[in-house]
């Protein structure tokens, strides 16, 4: 490798390692992965929604609820609470409409959150559903592990 060579991939690697449009390591506003999901082909989705999977989503609106959500798996006998924050949002022109469920398992961070608070946060994608034109974007408000992923079906 010559001189100029190695002078070339040192002066590039920082923009390939922090270009948000080459890598999602920046935080990706939910109206930005909105727009590239409902564009997409029915086939394409699939792969949207895959190239997004635990990549951190950011999201503001407003909290619609904040409820328990219990999950029980009959196969192995066991169960799990998560606390679900449901956030409406801010709506976009041409978008259709969309809900955001975020998920922690750590009470004590859902207690701070209020219904009809004004949020700005963000999560891991773990999921998205679309029926009838109304999308629901599921995100996980902690460090994902194998009983996380287990439990929540994923």
């Amino acid at each position: 490798m010559t001189l100029r060579t190695l002078r070339f991939i040192v002066a590039i690697t920082p923009l390939l390692l922090f270009s948000p449009r080459l890598c999602h390591c920046q935080p990706v506003g939910i109206n930005d992965f909105m727009k590239q999901y409902v564009s997409a082909t029915a086939l394409n989705r699939y792969q949207v929604a895959d190239s997004y999977k635990y990549k951190t989503i950011s999201v503001t609106g407003t909290v619609k609820d904040v409820v328990d959500w219990d999950t029980f798996d009959e196969r192995s006998d066991r169960k799990a609470r998560y606390y679900k924050v449901i956030i409406a949002p801010r709506p976009v022109a041409g978008m259709p409409p969309c809900e955001v469920w975020l998920f922690y398992r750590d009470k004590t961070k859902a207690e701070v959150i209020n219904k009809g608070q004004a949020i700005e946060t963000s999560g891991a994608l773990i999921k998205i559903i679309g029926e009838g034109g109304e999308f629901t974007v599921w995100l996980y408000g902690e460090d994902l592990n194998p009983e996380d992923k287990f439990m929540l079906g994923l």
